[in-house]
């Protein structure tokens, strides 16, 4: 079965790592049925945060 370029929609075959027309290298896709399930985007974790300091007094 072949595959299209995202960049200018010439068919490929699904091995071929460049489009064979505008020589633009093809993302590595995955098969459908090895897809890992998609999970919405977490922020990344936060370093606990200190109250602020004052400034000592003499």
């Amino acid at each position: 079965m072949s595959s299209y370029c995202p960049f200018c929609g010439t068919p490929a075959p699904d091995e071929a790592r460049f489009c064979m027309k505008c020589g633009r290298e093809r993302p590595d896709t995955p098969p459908a049925k090895a897809a890992a399930p998609t999970t919405p985007d977490a922020a990344p974790p936060q370093p606990p945060s200190r109250p602020p300091v004052s400034p000592s007094m003499p």
